[in-house]
């Protein structure tokens, strides 16, 4: 230990961050920053900014543009749920997009369905839109409301089985 100026310091005292009231803003000690085990700007030890830039780096790919959104979808009029989080696609068309909530979550006998973001919402009416482009993709917080148009055929009714409500 040695003393400067009523000052104790210890051998290595460069690689100790100490408060200086020199008020000079010449950064003295600058030479010695990157010999030093903690960064002055914000006493991050140099292992965890490694880490941090480390991750920074990483970030961009995991945080790639999603492919897919997830939507709550429910019936018009009830609001019932019908599924909590249906996977759609950005790429995906209206089309297709109405076609797969026809498959997926209707029965056989409905003939279409009619697609609106939220209840009373604006209806999802042009089918050759992407998805991406689409009110959906912008309102995620809204549900997707399906309105199901129901087939009427006698005939339709048969081959299928189902009874005439």
């Amino acid at each position: 230990m040695s003393t400067n100026g009523g000052e104790l310091q210890a051998p290595d005292s460069d690689n100790i961050p100490r408060d200086t009231d020199s008020g000079s803003g010449s950064g003295s000690g600058s030479d010695s920053d990157s010999d030093s085990d903690t960064d002055d700007d914000d006493r991050v030890p140099k292992g965890a900014a490694d880490a941090i830039q480390d991750a920074e780096k990483q970030l961009p790919e995991e945080l790639e543009t999603p492919t897919d959104i997830y939507v709550q979808v429910e019936a018009f009029g009830s609001g019932v749920l019908l599924h909590e989080g249906f996977a759609v696609p950005l790429d995906e068309t209206v089309a297709d997009l109405r076609q797969r909530i026809k498959s997926d979550l209707c029965t056989a006998r409905t003939r279409t369905v009619r697609l609106f973001v939220g209840h009373g919402g604006k209806e999802l009416d042009d089918d050759d839109v992407h998805v991406a482009e689409s009110l959906l993709a912008v309102a995620v917080d809204e549900p997707l409301v399906i309105f199901r148009i129901m087939c009427k055929s006698l005939y339709a009714m048969c081959l299928l089985g189902d009874q005439p409500n």
